[in-house]
């Protein structure tokens, strides 16, 4: 991954790599600087094949620690900063790492188990280290007193001569964590080779990803697509990466008005904050994506109506990826956009439907389980040979992916997302016929209903054990919600057993930190 970065980019050194609070970080200092932190973590004794925990966001300290770790040959071990104290322990002790590097922002959860813990040595990284001075002097005073990192950097001192481990095909660099959003998340591992996939495809897509062009960054590093193509991608491509570390959707959508990057792609939790703050000349912005969930057919309608008010040359453009994937393998792009649909494969991916009960390939226009191959896809779940071998199939001596995702291609080679196979339940109608339950058909019907923003649709068992669908809506702003008439629509449009034995009426939907929304925790949501 390194050497991809350090190849693609010798003759844009003078040029920025990282923008962080308006401090610029040319390609020159990026690479000085993850060779300095390389030296750190070889005098540690870190070595290839080593785990090296990394629980922080996208600050210019984890972008050097993850390419000095990659130097090395070690692999990469990012978790989500939302994690439980024992899932931190539990997530960092399960791939034996030998060190642990943390934000400070989660110091408190670090010091209940850092006693626990089996790393080696536990580093904290200053949210203020790079940022430009007077900024980082107020929040320095604000900050941890942990100077650990400077400890650390002290280490690789001038004398050391830095031993860079050489390329080897399919060697183990990264691991990134499922969401978790209707189970328990697992560890998917990476190879060099699956992110450079990536790179390759997305320099060749037609997203006008040009050199020095700024994209941003709101990401994080530990989400799958965080890694490749929020952080991997923009340095291979030699973008200029504009680091916006607050996930709050306000101050995304803030931070797009006043940076005014070329490019941006954001989740569906961004969308309503995105639309309110759009304003003036926005001729600009050359690439709108999202990922990480759907967004009605009204939504996005409605902005890309503000777009075209605000003379933007783009309309939002939507794709669809998976962390077992690296990151989007197939996407709509600005001269190839068909609505309501998920885009085309990317370079070197293939996209096949198959019956999921008989794997049977279906053809053009046919409902079945989305399958992709690709040279992204994951080396494996770690430590869990049973479910890797779930979700990877070799056929003709090529690896194909189940998704557990339904849809169809069309003869135009679009593809269609029609719901999710593990969110379809067996439910009995008041005939007492069996049918099967698919909340994503619901949720469409609600997100079509006046004065509603967001709905999400969970599977509940009654007295008699039967599965019965429960409704969440968060209701658009200074809206009245007519109850009576939303009910009215769900019984139109959906049949008896698919209508929702109750609608809840919400301030806020729970999101996972990939945007997507938490089905977990609607079931303890009254």
């Amino acid at each position: 991954m390194y050497d991809l970065i350090y190849q693609e980019n010798q003759s844009n050194l003078s040029h920025t790599a990282l923008n962080y609070f308006g401090k610029k970080i040319s390609y020159k200092l990026f690479f000085e600087k993850v060779n300095e932190f390389a030296k750190a973590f070889q005098a540690c004794g870190i070595k290839k094949g080593d785990v090296v925990t990394i629980m922080s966001l996208h600050t210019p300290e984890t972008i050097y620690s993850i390419y000095a770790l990659n130097q090395l040959g070690a692999i990469v071990n990012l978790i989500y900063l939302t994690l439980n104290a024992e899932e931190i322990l539990k997530q960092t002790d399960e791939v034996g790492s030998k060190m642990l590097l943390y934000l400070e922002n989660v110091q408190d959860k670090v010091k209940e188990i850092k006693s626990k813990m089996k790393a080696e040595q536990i580093i904290c990284l200053p949210i203020w280290n790079s940022m430009p001075f007077p900024l980082k002097q107020i929040v320095k005073q604000k900050s941890c007193r942990d100077n650990s990192l400077d400890e650390f950097l002290k280490k690789g001192s001038k004398e050391i001569v830095l031993k860079k481990e050489r390329y080897q095909p399919n060697m183990p660099a990264v691991i990134v964590y499922t969401s978790g959003t209707t189970g328990e998340p697992k560890g998917v591992l990476h190879t060099n080779d699956s992110l450079n996939a990536v790179a390759f495809q997305y320099k060749l897509a037609d997203m006008g990803l040009t050199t020095n062009s700024r994209v941003l960054n709101a990401i994080p590093p530990f989400l799958g697509f965080g890694i490749t193509v929020g952080i991997h991608t923009q340095l291979v491509l030699g973008l200029e990466g504009i680091l916006q570390i607050d996930p709050n959707a306000d101050a995304v959508a803030k931070a797009m008005m006043k940076k005014k990057p070329e490019h941006m792609i954001i989740g569906p939790a961004f969308i309503s904050a995105i639309m309110k703050s759009c304003k003036g000349n926005m001729r600009w912005l050359k690439t709108l994506a999202g990922g990480g969930g759907a967004i009605s057919d009204e939504e996005e309608k409605k902005l890309n109506e503000i777009l075209a008010k605000c003379h933007a040359t783009v309309e939002y453009t939507v794709g669809y990826g998976m962390t077992e994937l690296g990151a989007t393998v197939c996407t709509n792009m600005n001269r190839c956009n068909q609505s309501g649909s998920l885009g085309i494969p990317l370079p070197k991916v293939n996209v096949k439907i198959i019956n999921p009960e008989t794997e049977e390939e279906l053809g053009y226009g046919e409902k079945g389980e989305i399958c992709f191959s690709s040279p992204s896809i994951m080396q494996e779940y770690v430590k869990d040979i049973k479910e890797t071998e779930k979700a990877i199939w070799i056929k003709n001596g090529e690896k194909w992916i189940h998704t557990g995702d339904l849809g169809y291609v069309e003869k135009d080679g679009f593809l269609y997302f029609a719901g999710r196979i593990k969110r379809i339940y067996i439910t009995r109608g008041a005939d007492g016929i069996v049918y099967k339950l698919f909340p994503d058909r619901i949720e469409n019907v609600l997100k079509k209903c006046k004065g509603i923003n967001q709905a999400a649709v969970n599977v509940v068992e009654d007295e008699k054990r039967v599965h019965v669908a429960r409704a969440y809506i968060v209701l658009e702003d200074d809206q009245k919600c007519d109850m009576n008439r939303i009910a009215d629509t769900l019984r139109k449009e959906l049949p008896e057993y698919a209508v929702p034995g109750e609608i809840n009426i919400i301030e806020k939907m729970p999101v996972t930190q990939s945007g997507k929304v938490d089905y977990r925790a609607l079931e303890y949501m009254q």
